[in-house]
């Protein structure tokens, strides 16, 4: 998993899923297989693209309620797994813990060594949560353990609350524009109301 992949996957911890519509979910999904996606084998575009049909199979206008709710919940487990993930990387204790058997494969290419975890195979047609929730867990462990500075540049909104990635050397407290415009407009409207 590269940056790219890992600040998908803090954008995917942020997602709210209160009231997901179907075009949101294929929006999630495709990040979702973007994080998720192992190009260790086989045609890349292929593999990703039935991974992302994967998520979202079953899912339009006519899908009965029942499909479109289990999905949304689907998604709302993995954000909420993904949380969890960011809150212990940021927190004194950073410890992870498999217990799923899984392979941790090692290859070369271009004079690069590269790692990946793999994850047992799910039915096709069948999403096991369980699976996924592995599959991410895993994905961050490889990227923390390519690039243990990873680490140190994932940051919590002193504002919403919501993880972000710090890729400049200047200190950041908000997550985005809007949330330091958020807090300045706060702390400008306290100061007029003071007199000031």
């Amino acid at each position: 998993m590269g940056k790219e992949e890992f600040r998908d996957l803090i954008k995917f911890a942020n997602t709210d899923t209160a009231d997901l519509s179907i075009e949101q979910m294929e929006r999630v999904a495709y990040r979702l297989a973007h994080i998720t996606f192992n190009d260790a084998e086989g045609s890349q575009f292929l593999n990703f693209t039935a991974q992302c049909q994967e998520y979202t199979n079953g899912l339009d206008a006519k899908a009965p309620s029942k499909t479109i709710e289990d999905r949304r919940e689907f998604f709302r487990e993995l954000v909420s797994h993904t949380r969890s993930l960011l809150e212990r990387a940021v927190s004194i204790e950073p410890v992870y813990y498999v217990e799923q058997p899984f392979v941790y494969r090692i290859t070369q290419k271009r004079n690069q060594i590269k790692t990946h975890f793999d994850v047992p195979q799910q039915k096709p047609g069948k999403l096991d949560i369980n699976i996924e929730k592995h599959k991410l867990t895993l994905r961050f462990m490889e990227a923390i353990s390519n690039d243990m500075e990873l680490f140190t540049h994932i940051k919590r909104c002193e504002k919403c609350q919501g993880f972000f990635f710090q890729s400049t050397a200047k200190e950041k407290r908000y997550c985005s524009k809007r949330c330091n415009n958020a807090v300045r407009q706060a702390k400008f409207q306290e100061k007029k109301r003071k007199g000031g």
